[in-house]
C-alpha cells in the first residue's frame, strides 16, 4: 500500500458486511471503485496524487481485499450507496474501473442528485448491443472456474485483461504482474459465493437509459482491450452528448495501473475542465 499522509482506514458496517475503506484529502469527495479482477489497491498509483487536490475514498467491496465475502442478497450499488451515507459523502465524483464503472453508473441513475461527475475505466454496459467475437480465452476462464481451477483462472484473467490483445505475460512488468495475481486471486476465490448472493441488475438495462446522463462523464479505455470495451466506448460517444473519451495506447483493462501518470493526468485535467480545483 502507498503512503499517504493523513489518511484513515477502517471497516464500515453496510448492509451486514464490513466494507475496508481508506480516505485521504481534503476537498469534494472523489471515489475509486475497483474492478472485479482486482480490489483497492489497483488505486495505490493514484490514490496519494488525487488526495492533493480532493477527499479520497477508495474500497474493497465484499469479496475483495480486505472486505470478507458474507451470506445474504446484496447489491455493490447498494453497498456504495450506504458506504457514501456512513461516511458522510451526500455528493462525490465517482470514478470506476470495470465492474466498479458499472456500479457507478447504475449508482449516478438510482441516485443523480449525490454524483456531479462520473469517470468509467474500461467499463461494460448491460444492454449495448455487441456482434463482434470475445477472446477464445474466455471460454477457458469460464472452463478453468466451474473446475475450481483458481491458480489456471488466474493466469487466464491476467492474459485476458492484463496483457490484454496481442501482449503476453512476459511483456508485463513483473512486480505489475505479481500484484495483479495476488488480488485476482482473492477475487476468484470468493465469485462463486458472489454469483450467488449477488442480487439481479436493476432494469431496465442501462444502455436504455443512457440519455438521462447530464452530468460531466469520461470513459477511458486502453486500445488492447478487449473488442467489446472498444465497441463500448465507440458507442458511448455517439449517443451521450458532451461525453469525452480518451484512449490510452499500449493498456489493456487496467490502464490506471499500466500508465499511472497519464492515467492521472487524464482524470485530473477532465476534473479541473468541469470542477476548477486548486492544482498547481
Amino acid at each position: 500500500m502507498d503512503e499517504t499522509s493523513g489518511m484513515t482506514a477502517g471497516y464500515a458496517e453496510v448492509n451486514g458486511a464490513r466494507l475496508y475503506y481508506e480516505v485521504a484529502g481534503e476537498g469534494h469527495p472523489l471515489v475509486l471503485i475497483h474492478a472485479a479482477i482486482a480490489d483497492n489497491r489497483m488505486w495505490n498509483g493514484q490514490f496519494g496524487e488525487f488526495a492533493k487536490h480532493y477527499r479520497v475514498l477508495r474500497y474493497d467491496m465484499r469479496g475483495f481485499g480486505k472486505s470478507v465475502m458474507v451470506d445474504g442478497q446484496y447489491s455493490d450499488t447498494g453497498d456504495l450507496f450506504a458506504l457514501l451515507n456512513f461516511l458522510g459523502m451526500d455528493k462525490a465524483y465517482l470514478l470506476g474501473c470495470s465492474m466498479g464503472g458499472s456500479t457507478a453508473l447504475d449508482l449516478t441513475l438510482e441516485h443523480p442528485a449525490m454524483v456531479d461527475a462520473l469517470v468509467m475505466v474500461a467499463s461494460g454496459i448491460r444492454g449495448i448491443k455487441f456482434n463482434g467475437e470475445y477472446p477464445a480465452l474466455e471460454d477457458e476462464l469460464e472452463a478453468a472456474l466451474k473446475a475450481g481451477d483458481i491458480a489456471r483462472s488466474a493466469e487466464l484473467a491476467a492474459r485476458i485483461f492484463l496483457a490484454g490483445e496481442g501482449r503476453t505475460l512476459e511483456q508485463i512488468d513483473p512486480a505489475l504482474l505479481a500484484s495483479f495475481m495476488d488480488m485476482v486471486t482473492i477475487a476468484l476465490n470468493n465469485e462463486k459465493r458472489r454469483d450467488e448472493h449477488t442480487m439481479p441488475p436493476p432494469e431496465p438495462p442501462t444502455a436504455t437509459r443512457l440519455s438521462e446522463m447530464h452530468i460531466p462523464l469520461l470513459y477511458i479505455y486502453g486500445n488492447r482491450d478487449e473488442p467489446v470495451i472498444i465497441h463500448i466506448a465507440k458507442t458511448l460517444a455517439q449517443q451521450i452528448p458532451g461525453i469525452q473519451v480518451a484512449m490510452m495506447p499500449g493498456t489493456a483493462h487496467l490502464p490506471s495501473m499500466e500508465q499511472p501518470e497519464e492515467f492521472n493526468r487524464i482524470v485530473l485535467d477532465f476534473l479541473d475542465a468541469h470542477i476548477p480545483t486548486n492544482r498547481e
